[in-house]
């Protein structure tokens, strides 16, 4: 199924460039302005959905560390159902 997808996307791409090359030899304004007009509006409009994300993104709260996270490293927790040594 993606190599469908990758043809469709190829086929589309070269029919826009193609109408694009057209119209550039045609002098046409059009030719270049509305691509333009379409990418600018697409990059814009990602930069715009980031800027919202970061906006509206709530701060975390600071959590406490259990005290077996301030643990030494190599070193494990006391517990107090340790056996004994001796």
């Amino acid at each position: 199924m993606s190599r469908l997808y990758g043809v469709i996307i190829c086929g589309t791409a070269l029919a826009i460039a193609a109408g694009l090359l057209e119209g550039v030899r045609r002098r046409s304004y059009w030719a270049l302005a509305i691509p333009l007009l379409v990418g600018s509006l697409g990059v814009l409009s990602v930069a715009f959905w980031i800027g919202w994300a970061l906006a509206m993104t709530r701060p975390q709260e600071a959590t406490p560390q259990p005290d077996s996270a301030r643990t030494p490293v190599g070193r494990r927790p006391r517990s107090a159902k340790q056996p004994s040594a001796s």
